[in-house]
């Protein structure tokens, strides 16, 4: 008999910029789901594995690894009933190929779930979080952005690829996908339609349905910002291999339910 302490049902692989802050809020307020204690886990990521700088030194910043104990990744569902259905959303597990492998190999029987969005909107709204509100980008436009920093806005929006490891390991039935667009025209249904696959009620409406979450826009206190940054990036670990920059692809997308 499987023991409910030590078993996660779904997790969310990705994308980013493609509302899955949104849809994780929306999960948490579900009586019948209970998420992890906060986004991003990214337990499943093995540095080693990764060739693209830009996620390499995001990682280190966050000091995770694959290498911690499974229980140190449980821990973030102490507070969730035995009966709950329990899960997490780490948009960065798909820039790690072997996440998917790492993921079935302690929970063989866990949901998939991934957002998807038009891949050259997804890039732009990437940029614009990153030049208005994490003030990475400044004075550099949308078009040299791409040119300079192609692992983050051209690699996220590699559908296929990125998919491709969990189409191989898990079976379809386990695997969600869903469309960025679809949120956008009615988003009870979209959320309805999750709900559905993680087998709980679907008729369940969250107050955050009509909510922005992680909004590109350009942020209100932007002294405060700026300091929050700063102290933030005080912790940040340089990374001591990069290794070779990552090559300019086309982009691509999968349209495949």
């Amino acid at each position: 008999m499987t023991n409910r302490n030590k078993q996660i049902d779904f997790i969310g692989i990705g994308f980013p910029k493609c509302a899955t802050t949104w849809i994780y809020k929306c999960l948490e307020e579900h009586p019948e789901i209970c998420t992890s204690k906060q986004k991003e886990l990214t337990y499943f990521i093995n540095l080693e594995s990764s060739n693209i700088p830009y996620f390499k030194k995001l990682m280190r910043k966050k000091r995770v690894f694959y290498k911690n104990s499974i229980e140190s990744y449980l821990n973030n569902f102490n507070h969730c009933h035995p009966s709950s259905i329990k899960g997490e959303w780490s948009t960065n597990y798909i820039f790690d190929e072997n996440a998917a492998r790492n993921i079935y190999n302690n929970f063989p029987n866990v949901k998939i779930i991934a957002c998807l969005r038009n891949p050259v909107d997804r890039a732009l709204s990437h940029y614009k979080f990153a030049k208005n509100v994490l003030l990475w980008e400044k004075s550099t436009e949308f078009k040299q952005a791409l040119n300079i920093n192609n692992e983050v806005y051209i690699e996220g929006g590699m559908y296929y690829k990125r998919l491709l490891p969990f189409f191989k390991i898990f079976p379809r039935k386990n695997i969600k996908i869903v469309f960025f667009e679809d949120m956008v025209q009615s988003p009870l249904l979209f959320m309805q339609d999750i709900y559905s696959f993680l087998g709980v009620n679907k008729n369940f409406s969250p107050t955050n349905l009509n909510k922005k979450e992680n909004f590109s826009g350009k942020p209100r206190f932007l002294i405060i910002r700026k300091i929050i940054i700063f102290i933030n990036n005080l912790f940040y670990i340089p990374n001591s291999n990069p290794g070779a920059p990552f090559s300019q692809t086309r982009l691509r997308v999968v349209y495949s339910q």
